[in-house]
This record gives C-alpha cells, structure tokens and sequence, in this order.
C-alpha cells in the first residue's frame, strides 16, 4: 500500500441540539480501532483520532472526553455560529457571502486561540453553503480574520488540514486553499 500509517476519526458533536448529539460510542469505536490494530499487526500503524466541534465552548465536555481514553490525534472543527448549524440554508439566507465568511471566520479564530487540539479540520468549510464565484481576496477583513486563525494555530502547534471535499464537489481549490497552506507555513506552522 505503500503506507506507513492510517488515522481514523469519528465525530464527537457536543452541541445539545445536533441531531448526532450523544451519538459518539467511544468504547465501541476504540474496539473497532483495537481490531484493525490487529489485522495490520506491524504492517501498518493504526491510530485512533476523534473530531470534536466547537471545543472552544465546551471545554470541560471535551476535556472529560479526552481524559478518558488515549487519542492519538485530536481534530478541532467549527460546525455551528451562535447555535445556527452554519449548513442550515437559514445561515446564509438574505446574508452576503462576505457577512457569513466574517462571522464564521470570527468564531473560528476563537477555536485556534483557544486550542487544545492537534489539527484543525476543513478551516474554511463554510465556502460549502456559499456560491462558488466568490473570492475572499476580495475582502481584506475576511483574510485578515483568516491570518489571525493561522497565527493561534501556530501557537499553539495546531496542524492544518488540507480537506478535498470542495473539489470532489466542483469548487475550484480545496479547503484550506493553496495560498492559505503557504500562508501558514510562512508563518512557522
């Protein structure tokens, strides 16, 4: 297969009212992770990572998830803005493409600041929900946002995701965009 290791990840969703809230089986899921472990034996490493959303506002939620059993990897993710699941066609209705990326951008800069997580997921999904000609370039405050993401991500030592939903799906670059994953880098991370 020509690799050395595999990180699988489950969604942990924290927030009350999301319809996969208390979904997460984690004794289940690491059985699952154990059993793999021993069909690829010394052939492939097998790590065991969770997605958790909205880390910033659930804290001790997620340090008690964390503190229970050993993750290899954690990946922190932003899926809801003020309890509006972000997907929900009610976000972006009668809303600029601009507003919504300034107000997810914003709640994402919380979650990097924040931090303890090791890797950030898909750091701008929110293009998702919105119509594909647009171009942040065009909004310096969006970029700016974007920058001070990039900044708490590389203090505290978050890695990056470069997530290709966008463009399985039509979109042009993926998530995170190619200027941003240079951005980041040219920043120490």
């Amino acid at each position: 297969m020509g690799l050395e290791g595999i990180v699988f990840t489950e969604h942990v969703d924290l927030v009350p009212h999301d319809h996969q809230y208390g979904f997460f089986r984690p004794k289940e899921y690491l059985a699952e992770i154990d059993r793999n472990r021993r069909i690829f034996d010394n052939n492939l490493q097998v790590f065991a990572g969770i997605e958790l959303g909205e880390i910033h506002r659930y804290r001790a939620q997620v340090q008690k998830i964390i503190d229970q059993e050993n993750y290899d990897v954690v990946v922190g993710s932003l899926h809801w803005i003020n309890d509006v699941l972000f997907y929900d066609p009610e976000f972006v209705r009668h809303r600029s493409a601009e507003s919504v990326y300034l107000e997810y951008m914003e709640e994402l800069c919380e979650l990097c600041w924040t931090g303890g997580f090791d890797v950030l997921a898909h750091f701008d999904v929110v293009k998702r929900v919105l119509p594909k000609n647009h171009s942040v370039a065009a909004w310096p405050r969006v970029v700016e946002y974007m920058r001070d993401a990039l900044r708490g991500m590389v203090k505290n030592q978050i890695a990056l995701e470069i997530n290709t939903w966008t463009v399985r799906n039509g979109m042009s670059e993926t998530s995170a965009p190619g200027w941003l994953v240079s951005e980041f880098r040219r920043m120490g991370g």
